[in-house]
């Protein structure tokens, strides 16, 4: 995944991003830093059932605005245990066109990657809601337990646990902001 990823990221960025994002590698210190600011955002944000789109997206601008640790917001499909939970294949133009226009109901699955490691800010949340289907919460349930609130590992401890992060397309900057300007409007954070 990091070959294809690296490629969306010099898409949307650079090749100097690319590059920066091959080369990183996740600190324990960097570790860290990077929960603490996920316990934030878990202990503010709403609870609201496919918030994937707004939690990465403040997750991804808490990150940026106040540290060097190199982070990208992602989007695709997600798989469990062979499943697909969120996301169809859409090309890269009909999901950029989506956060464009800052679209919160786009069908598909958004996280955040910090070099080699997947962080997923909102699965649990969605998994635990009343509006997520019943098989959902059952192997959320069953794999990981109840009351968890974020994934951060690398793909390999992912597939160990039947997740499948695919991703098809890397949000812009201007892309982030839009999503976070809606956060407001939805929000009032």
């Amino acid at each position: 995944m990091r070959k294809e990823l690296s490629q969306l990221i010099k898409k949307s960025y650079s090749e100097k991003e690319e590059y920066t994002y091959l080369e990183y590698n996740l600190t324990q210190e960097d570790y860290e830093v990077v929960i603490e600011s996920a316990k934030s955002i878990l202990q503010n944000f709403p609870v609201m059932h496919n918030c994937c789109a707004p939690m990465s997206a403040m997750w991804t601008a808490m990150i940026r605005d106040n540290t060097n640790i190199p982070v990208h917001m992602v989007a695709g499909s997600l798989d469990i245990m062979g499943r697909r939970i969120f996301g169809n294949n859409n090309n890269t133009h009909e999901i950029n066109d989506a956060f464009s226009k800052s679209n919160l109901d786009w069908d598909g699955h958004c996280w955040v990657v910090f070099g080699d490691d997947i962080g997923d800010i909102s699965l649990f949340r969605t998994a635990y809601s009343q509006e997520s289907p019943e098989w959902l919460r059952n192997i959320i349930r069953t794999q990981f337990g109840e009351g968890r609130g974020m994934l951060l590992a690398p793909p390999i401890k992912m597939l160990e646990n039947g997740l499948v992060y695919t991703p098809h397309y890397v949000l812009k900057d201007s892309e982030i902001t839009g999503l976070n300007k809606s956060i407001k409007l939805i929000t009032n954070l």
